[in-house]
């Protein structure tokens, strides 16, 4: 940036020394035409065509401003390789001329003179949304009908990683956009910016973008190109797709189009992360990944065998989706894996219609206490040996079990079974224990209920503790106690764990009585003991049992 006031008439050079000619021959820059105060040299093509609004300055009026273009030629014995394009800004204020310190008639106006700013700009930026690197070639011509060399494509091509941007200095006039995706060696048909400003030419109102397709691979994926101005006038192209899928959970997942054959876990894990899109989208854990189809159907499986799949429409998705992912492990158990989807936008800070498809677990176990616990999922007939591990501070994801049959605990539950969705999640239920030896397991806690959950642990009577404890069952803690807070977070059903808990326990059992008494939950196996003049905390065993406490008094 310079300043310059009244008449002027300047011009530049960049300096280039990291390039050479075709065949080692150093390279020259040549100097700029000359650009004069007050003239601006109009910028036709697409930016003549794409409508954009200077910023101004708080509080400043009776600014001009102007864009214009300017270009050098790069040279070598014998020849121009190319020319480097540049956009030129100028900011024009009427500033007062100082007058020399004697000057006494203060009543005599102020002769007000033209200051400008003049800001040497690149023609285009170009910023890479996509999940993968690209790289951007823009040309005069049509590519495949000229044959570029390194040296006449010295600024006007870079290689892009995600989320990053390049400046490039290609003429404004006409430009040829070709973008390969380095990953898979796919270049799309070149654009050529000239064929929409004809099309552009129809428009009565502004028109600020322009988004066009981009077609790779003879039409087995695509992208879109929007072209738009920056707020200094600067062509930004920006390369998106609709959709990101991001698998925010630990599990690897695998999408693909409806029509397309299903590759086996072998096949897919064959080509890992660099799995032709044609093929299908591999998901890695904490990943993402751009959906390079036009149809915006997606199957999500779990990489895994005898794995079932799942049919989103991401056109459709709004607010709140869950998914269910299921594995096959025999003829009468299924573990599934259930994931919370939600929409988000786009991070960057370019304004694109894209939006990212966030996958997350939807139950997730936050242990807040000191001590470390085993979860496990109850009523079932079988596999009361799967735990989960979880130590103190850890987050994890739960995954359930589906038996083909599951235990009823009451004639209600029976009788309502036929008419449940195979889906709900308002009978899946968990238990907790503490880890370590003695502990019994807590009540049951349905994962679908929110709100909190008192949770009771007792010591067992052939622990070790006890065997090798002098002290008396009455005289020892032989109960703890737990609170279990679930919330919704986003897509996530999170499950804190507080013990102690971080609350007041419910209920407070008092014996005024001169006898000893015993109580228990109705329909519950265990039974606690209090003696005269003294009291407990209390919770419910289970909390699917009815809300009754039955009393017993000491003869």
């Amino acid at each position: 940036m310079c300043q310059l006031s009244g008449n002027f008439l300047f011009s530049f050079r960049p300096e280039i020394k990291e390039y050479s000619g075709n065949l080692g021959e150093p390279v020259s820059v040549d100097w700029s035409e000359d650009l004069e105060g007050g003239k601006a040299v109009r910028v036709f093509g697409i930016f003549d065509k794409l409508s954009y609004k200077f910023r101004k300055a708080f509080g400043v009026d009776s600014v001009k401003y102007s864009l214009s273009t300017a270009h050098c030629s790069l040279n070598y014995e014998g020849g121009v390789f190319t020319n480097i394009h540049f956009l030129i800004q100028s900011i024009g204020r009427r500033v007062p001329v100082i007058k020399p310190f004697n000057f006494r008639d203060v009543q005599e106006p102020v002769a007000l003179q033209e200051q400008k700013e003049i800001f040497l700009l690149p023609t285009v930026q170009v910023c890479n949304l996509l999940q993968t690197d690209i790289h951007v070639l823009l040309t005069e011509k049509h590519p495949d009908l000229c044959i570029t060399t390194g040296g006449e494509n010295i600024g006007k091509q870079a290689t892009l990683r995600c989320g990053s941007s390049s400046n490039l200095y290609a003429n404004p006039a006409v430009i040829y956009f070709r973008i390969t995706l380095t990953a898979f060696n796919s270049t799309c048909k070149p654009v050529n910016s000239g064929d929409w400003v004809k099309k552009l030419q129809k428009q009565k109102n502004d028109v600020h973008y322009l988004d066009i397709d981009l077609d790779f691979n003879g039409g087995k994926f695509f992208a879109s190109l929007r072209l738009s101005r920056g707020e200094r006038g600067i062509l930004e192209a920006t390369i998106y797709t609709p959709y990101t899928l991001h698998n925010g959970t630990d599990l690897t997942l695998f999408c693909f189009q409806p029509f397309q054959n299903r590759l086996s876990r072998e096949g897919v894990l064959k080509f890992g992360f660099d799995l032709p899109p044609q093929l299908g989208l591999l998901l890695p854990p904490r990943s993402s990944r751009s959906w390079l189809f036009k149809s915006n159907k997606v199957h999500l499986k779990l990489l895994e065998e005898n794995a079932s799949e799942a049919l989103l429409d991401l056109d459709v998705l709004s607010g709140f989706t869950e998914v269910c992912l299921e594995v096959e492990e025999r003829t009468d158990i299924k573990r599934i894996a259930k994931l919370g989807l939600s929409l988000k936008p786009c991070p960057s800070g370019v304004v694109v219609p894209s939006q990212v498809v966030s996958m997350v677990p939807r139950y997730v176990i936050f242990n807040e206490s000191l001590q470390d616990i085993i979860v496990r999922q109850c009523y079932l007939e079988d596999h009361t040996d799967d735990v989960i591990d979880i130590n103190s501070n850890e987050t994890v994801a739960l995954q359930l079990i589906r038996p083909s049959k599951r235990k009823d605990f009451s004639f209600f539950d029976s009788l309502l079974r036929k008419h449940r969705n195979a889906n709900d999640d308002s009978q899946m239920f968990i238990q907790f224990r503490l880890n370590e030896d003695g502990w019994s397991w807590s009540g049951p806690v349905c994962i679908g209920s929110l709100g909190r959950f008192f949770l009771k642990f007792r010591r067992s009577m052939d622990s070790l503790d006890y065997q090798s404890n002098s002290i008396t069952v009455e005289g020892n803690r032989t109960t703890e106690f737990a609170a279990v807070h679930l919330v919704e977070e986003g897509s996530t059903l999170v499950l804190h764990f507080h013990k102690p808990p971080n609350v007041n326990l419910p209920y407070r059992i008092e014996n005024l009585l001169d006898a000893r008494i015993t109580y228990y939950q109705k329909n519950s196996l265990e039974s606690e003991v209090i003696g005269p003049g003294k009291s407990v905390d209390y919770v419910w065993d289970d909390l699917n049992l009815p809300h009754k406490l039955i009393i017993q008094i000491s003869g």
